[in-house]
């Protein structure tokens, strides 16, 4: 993925490989206490091993924005992520391995997040498979 409005890349310090709900909980907060620092950000979630899409395969399950951290983001969350998706992301870390996250400080985060999922709906010619909505052709 490539915008010219992302200042640096990283990746969060933890790896999700939880085999229930209740781990799951415990090493997403764990993920979220280490992701504190940056700010304006575009988020992806990526698995271990590819998934195979409508046209070739990706490791990215989920490509998000949060103007603030990721921590903040997501730590009043926890319980209705795991409780809504756990089906999902057991079905995911059980098949493709590990759940990390690679995250994106950005200059537009909104911008930066329509790039990034114009661009996987190029390349795949589907969303990732957590994504519900898709890119606006306003923001490209």
């Amino acid at each position: 993925m490539h915008c010219d409005l992302v200042i640096s890349t990283s990746i969060a310090p933890k790896t999700i490989s939880a085999t229930n709900i209740d781990d799951f909980k415990t090493q997403f907060g764990t993920l979220l206490m280490e992701s504190k620092q940056q700010r304006g950000i575009v988020y992806i979630w990526k698995t271990q091993y590819d998934i195979p899409r409508l046209k070739g395969k990706s490791p990215i399950i989920y490509i998000g924005k949060t103007n603030g951290s990721l921590y903040d983001r997501y730590i009043n969350n926890i319980s209705y992520e795991a409780n809504e998706y756990w089906n999902r992301y057991n079905h995911i870390i059980s098949t493709y391995g590990n759940i990390y996250i690679e995250i994106f400080e950005s200059k537009d985060p909104k911008k930066t997040e329509n790039n990034f999922i114009f661009q996987y709906h190029q390349q795949f010619m589907e969303l990732p498979p957590i994504n519900l909505q898709s890119y606006k052709y306003g923001l490209l």
